[in-house]
C-alpha cells in the first residue's frame, strides 16, 4: 500500500554533495508535522561523493540513482 503524501519534492542532483546535504538539512530544519512530505532525488550519474553522502546520512528520501546523466528534463522524469 502507497504512504499518502501532500508534498513531494523532487531535487535533481549533479555533483553537487555540499548543496544537496545543505539542502536537505534546511527542509528537515522546516518539515510540518501536519504536512506529510516525501523528498525524492535524483542523482544525475554522479561522479563526486554525493552517492555515498546520501546513503549515508538521508535514509528517509527516495533516492534514484541514474547510471547515466539524462539531462535536466530526463532526471525529473525519472522521479
Amino acid at each position: 500500500m502507497r504512504k499518502e503524501v501532500d508534498v513531494s519534492i523532487v531535487i535533481l542532483n549533479y555533483n553537487s554533495s555540499s548543496y544537496i546535504k545543505d539542502c536537505l538539512d534546511s527542509i528537515k530544519r522546516s518539515r510540518l508535522d501536519d504536512v506529510k512530505i516525501e523528498v525524492i532525488v535524483v542523482d544525475n550519474a554522479s561522479v563526486d561523493d554525493s552517492l555515498v553522502m546520501l546513503r549515508k546520512n538521508f535514509s528517509d528520501i527516495k533516492l534514484i540513482a541514474s547510471k547515466v546523466n539524462k539531462g535536466f528534463a530526463g532526471g525529473n522524469n525519472l522521479a
